[in-house]
């Protein structure tokens, strides 16, 4: 599920996104149906691809460069630290929850608007990293829509700026 879910929403970091490395895809259509796509057959942008909506992801093949193991290695362990870092990986969570605004990052502007550490039940944006709402006991998904909503509402009124989610809601239309 965890690859599956990087590749349908183009998952990156760091300067680097899935579609730099995605060679082709096994997908399963809504229908059943098992194609393989290559890679300039789906269309990959920001947090999106082409793949159809209810079909699923079932392997994938990429393009990895050649080098030297510890090079490679001590980056893998930056890019780690770092991550350690800014994230909230104590807590339980589906990650960055909006998408990067035009000319800004999406943390920050819930930071500034106040949101940091505001909690709906066991839902609480991330004292660590803004952009992240994490589960801190028993958090419901209507606990995480209304935080979410909530720090919707603050970051448009404080700046204008209509946050995306970055995650995909299951089982749950947006508001």
């Amino acid at each position: 599920g965890a690859m599956g879910g990087c590749i349908r929403l183009n998952a990156g970091a760091f300067g680097s996104e899935m579609k730099d490395r995605l060679e082709a895809v096994r997908f399963m259509e809504p229908s059943g149906t098992v194609t393989e796509l290559v890679r300039n057959e789906i269309t990959m942008e920001y947090r999106r691809t082409s793949l159809p909506a209810g079909g699923a992801v079932l392997g994938a093949r990429f393009m990895l460069e050649e080098g030297n193991p510890k090079e490679m290695e001590a980056v893998q362990n930056d890019i780690l630290a770092k991550r350690k870092e800014k994230q909230p990986l104590s807590f339980p969570s589906a990650g960055s929850v909006f998408k990067r605004p035009p000319g800004g990052f999406a943390g920050s502007l819930i930071e500034e608007a106040g949101c940091k550490g505001l909690r709906i039940g066991d839902a609480m944006v991330s004292k660590k990293h803004a952009n992240f709402i994490v589960n801190v006991h028993y958090a419901t998904a209507e606990d995480i829509l209304r935080l979410i909503d909530e720090v919707r509402d603050r970051v448009f009124h404080r700046f204008a700026v209509a946050l995306e989610l970055e995650i995909q809601l299951v089982g749950f239309s947006e508001s």
